[in-house]
């Protein structure tokens, strides 16, 4: 829904610009917040436009920050009426080097005094657009209140729950090898000792090793 609201205004806009005489107020789009919400447009002055391989020109603007632009249709978000101090600065002339979208260039203390002149430019972000927004964070506030939410505060305990499970693991599975290890040493002492027995006195015994999952208790 935001995309088509976009591509409604824009087309519209885009329009409306061809028609647009120097001096007209423009509203150039902005990156948006760290949080995703739109920004109000930068207002600008549309100064003249410059000839494009397509079907519409660039359009040469000077910013309230003091800042030539040249911006496609696309970049121009809002339009406003023609700015009634436009006749006191008709002889602003377009910086030579600046003929192509993307370029950019501070502008001179003549410029600054106007572009502190630029007044804010009206804009309201589409009904539907907003009416989603409202939408979505009914539902974030929803999701905030679900105890499933309150869940992920016992997150980490159960984390270092399993680690610790892991650990005590790991220690039960070497002290079991250890304790085979001692086990099957002992063992060869005893038979060794038989050995030496059965050399010293005739002894019928047969003794059978201990087997792997025989517990062993320790010493």
């Amino acid at each position: 829904m935001d995309q088509q609201a976009q591509e409604t205004c824009s087309r519209d806009i885009a329009l409306a610009l061809i028609e647009a005489d120097p001096g007209t107020l423009v509203g150039l789009s902005r990156p948006p917040t760290s949080t995703g919400q739109p920004q109000a447009p930068l207002a600008a002055l549309l100064i003249t436009r410059l000839p494009s391989a397509g079907q519409f020109p660039y359009f040469a603007c000077l910013s309230q920050e003091n800042i030539w632009q040249v911006v496609t249709r696309h970049q121009v978000i809002s339009l406003g009426p023609t700015w009634d101090q436009f006749q006191s600065c008709q002889n602003l002339s377009l910086p030579s080097n600046l003929q192509k979208p993307g370029q950019t260039q501070t502008g001179d203390a003549i410029t600054a005094k106007i572009a502190q002149q630029i007044p804010d430019i009206a804009w309201q972000y589409p009904s539907e657009v907003l009416a989603q927004q409202h939408s979505l964070e009914a539902v974030a506030s929803q999701l905030v209140q679900h105890p499933a939410h309150a869940s992920r505060h016992h997150h980490q305990k159960f984390l270092r729950w399993q680690q610790r499970v892991k650990t005590i693991t790991l220690q039960l599975q070497d002290r079991q090898v250890k304790c085979n290890r001692q086990l099957q040493h002992h063992w060869q002492d005893f038979l060794a000792l038989i050995d030496v027995y059965k050399i010293s006195r005739p002894l019928r015994f047969n003794p059978q090793p201990p087997r792997a999952n025989d517990r062993c208790d320790p010493w």
